[in-house]
């Protein structure tokens, strides 16, 4: 039964019920279709671009880029992460700890607060009151994140991830069979500094840093579009429609 103002999913037609019993009813068409495809392809380059020289050298000169020594736990070696927005917008050292808070409301952290030219970044792009939790993300030269699902329970767990840098040979791999194998759906992601993908983090992946230097990324939980990812996927997906070849994917 509905609670009062909402919509039961009873009565909808077929797609739309589908949408509701998932929690999504709330996605505009496109948001829905990259989740769709998302399903098949585990990496989408929908074309956002940008520079990555003012966060980074901010993080930098804060201090804030996470280092793997500070890291209190870690799946594979060599990697630490920032939160810069979670439940009750705490400082702390790992991911996305949530236990004891969920109902607490998502909030940025004190450390974003110190990071304007960062948060600008995140805020051109989604829409973050209706995202999940960010976070920053190092992964060291010679580091690498053990093959794993970040939501084995769901077929579609979808995350922006912006490169303030990545050093040639880094590699991510996703669309791994269950335990790391290399499947026929296994790809590496494109990534670049300066670029953003989507990504399904509920597919199997795996990430190695053989290179000298630091690989960062911002990670954007359910990112949710506005202003510039907004522009950028509305005209991958015409591009896709009107049968025009979009980084790498044909129709």
């Amino acid at each position: 039964m509905s609670r009062p103002g909402e919509t039961s999913a009873q009565g909808m037609p077929g797609h739309q019920r589908a949408w509701a019993l998932a929690g999504q009813e709330h996605l505009s068409a496109a948001e829905r279709a990259l989740v769709s495809l998302l399903a098949y392809r585990p990496a989408l380059d929908v074309g956002v671009r940008f520079d990555p020289a003012p966060a980074l050298a901010e993080l930098t000169a804060l201090d804030l880029l996470p280092r793997p020594e500070r890291q209190r736990s870690a799946q594979g070696r060599g990697w630490a992460s920032l939160a810069l927005r979670n439940r009750g917008g705490r400082s702390m050292g790992s991911i996305e700890d949530d236990d004891g808070m969920q109902d607490q409301p998502l909030r940025w952290t004190a450390e974003a607060d110190r990071c304007p030219q960062l948060r600008a970044l995140v805020e051109g792009l989604v829409e973050v009151e209706r995202c999940g939790t960010i976070f920053a993300m190092t992964l060291a030269p010679h580091g690498e994140i053990a093959a794993h699902s970040d939501a084995p329970t769901v077929e579609v767990e979808s995350s922006l991830n912006l490169a303030l840098s990545h050093p040639a040979g880094c590699q991510m791999r996703l669309g791994l069979r269950q335990g790391g194998e290399v499947g026929p759906d296994t790809l590496v992601a494109p990534f670049a500094a300066g670029r953003g993908l989507l990504l399904n983090v509920a597919s199997w992946h795996h990430i190695e840093n053989p290179s000298t230097e630091p690989r960062v990324h911002v990670v954007v939980r359910t990112p949710w579009q506005r202003g510039a990812l907004q522009r950028a996927a509305d005209g991958w997906l015409r591009a896709l429609l009107d049968g025009r070849d979009v980084h790498g994917i044909s129709p």
